[in-house]
């Protein structure tokens, strides 16, 4: 971090931001100060000149040439750090100023007829009983409700582990989030660690999707309740999801937003889609596997508690290069996943031959997917702008991230290759 600026200009203009934040207009951050208060009031401002006044004049003795080489010493840094008036910065010259405020304090005592002395006195007493009073007053009653500090302290995800507490053990919980995996900057932490965070009750049985791609359906899609981390008046309902949305129902609850909480119930819809795949989603195994690409009948099991339970024919039969192919696949928990799942979806011009576009992703926390949750995965593959016109298929997959072995896929036991087949379209020129 860089404590100087290197133009004089820039020197200049945070040089008298530092001293506007100590004496009228402070920190703008509401990690780091009240509502843009200043460091000190103006009458203590008055009693700190007063004190540094003092110093320079008996700058011969010991005590007061060590005050001000410490303040020489540690006051630009304080007042030239970026963004300044940085009360961060402003720590190491607190005591500085304190010890000046204590010695105009006192200085304006002894200057002053013993008689009177007293009064100077209950005045400083008031002043420290009304900053007492007035920073209390403000701390719980202004600053903890200011938007800015609702957002610097991730007041929204703090009500939300609250209520996770009470309710996550006994209620199938789903928690939605666009912000799902770790951030490559590791100074920043993603909202779902934040969340496990602030929670106090550890192994809760909480799924997490990132619900503008996927949607867990808890048990098979018994009820269960959706918390949005993020506002859902902000997202925007993914189509290919919109039916399972449309089935929420909003709930108004204590102490949470009122676009937090919502049920679903959707046990008897789910088993109508899904068993209704069987004639409406034809499927067929690669033909380099065990028995050839022969007609397959979901659901289909793969190897480390995973199964295909079929998919929605999202795509259109034709499209023009460039475009995007959307895909819609249910899949369903069986067991304990492996946390470094993934799913591809290629599109090849030649099944034997290399994919011509393809996307391998996962928007679910695997690790936290319990068995018997299904949960609802849109892809949107994008074709290349050279692609070329003609005949076009899609395989779909899973596979660990670690090692990228393929899961294999089972019918009756018997394994049937690591790709399944969904059907295809046509790209025209």
């Amino acid at each position: 971090v860089r404590l100087f600026p290197t133009a004089m200009s820039t020197a200049w203009e945070r040089f008298i931001s530092g001293i506007v934040g100590i004496f009228i207009r402070g920190d703008r951050s509401a990690l780091y100060n009240l509502p843009e208060l200043p460091l000190i009031d103006l009458i203590s401002a008055l009693l700190l000149l007063i004190g540094v006044i003092t110093a320079l004049r008996y700058r011969g003795r010991t005590r007061f040439a060590l005050l001000l080489l410490a303040v020489l010493f540690i006051a630009p840094f304080a007042l030239l750090a970026a963004d300044s008036p940085n009360f961060l910065a402003f720590a190491p010259i607190l005591p500085l100023i304190a010890l000046l405020v204590g010695i105009g304090g006192q200085t304006l005592i002894t200057s002053v007829p013993q008689r009177a002395r007293w009064l100077i006195g209950l005045g400083l007493v008031a002043l420290i009983g009304y900053h007492a009073v007035a920073t209390t007053l403000t701390l719980f009653n202004v600053w903890q409700h200011q938007p800015a500090v609702q957002t610097a302290y991730n007041a929204r995800i703090g009500q939300i582990a609250a209520h996770l507490d009470r309710t996550a053990a006994t209620l199938d919980t789903v928690v939605c989030t666009t912000d799902l995996m770790p951030p490559p900057d590791r100074r920043r932490l993603a909202s779902v660690q934040i969340l496990n965070l602030m929670l106090h009750r550890r192994n809760l049985p909480i799924r997490y999707a990132d619900c503008d791609l996927a949607l867990v359906l808890p048990n098979g899609g018994e009820r269960a309740q959706i918390i949005r981390l993020e506002s859902a008046n902000d997202a925007e309902i993914n189509p290919y999801l919109a039916q399972w949305f449309a089935r929420m129902q909003m709930v108004n609850a204590v102490n949470l937003p009122a676009d937090t909480l919502f049920t679903l119930d959707v046990n008897e819809l789910l088993a109508d889609r899904v068993g209704a795949f069987t004639t409406t989603a034809p499927i067929t195994f690669a033909r380099e596997a065990p028995g050839g690409a022969q007609v397959a009948l979901p659901p289909l099991r793969f190897e480390n508690n995973l199964a295909f339970l079929g998919y929605e024919n999202t795509w259109a039969e034709t499209y023009q290069p460039g475009a995007v192919v959307p895909l819609t696949l249910y899949w369903r928990v069986d067991g304990a996943l492996p946390p470094d799942l993934r799913l591809f979806t290629h599109v090849l011009s030649d099944p034997a031959s290399c994919c011509v576009a393809q996307l391998d992703t996962i928007s679910v926390l695997p690790a936290s997917l319990r068995p018997r949750d299904v949960f609802v995965q849109v892809v949107y593959i994008q074709l290349p702008t050279t692609i070329r016109a003609g005949e076009y298929s899609i395989s779909i997959g899973a596979y660990q991230d670690n090692n990228d072995m393929r899961l294999t896929i089972f019918s009756e036991d018997a394994p049937r290759g690591t790709r399944l087949f969904l059907g295809g379209f046509t790209v025209e020129g």
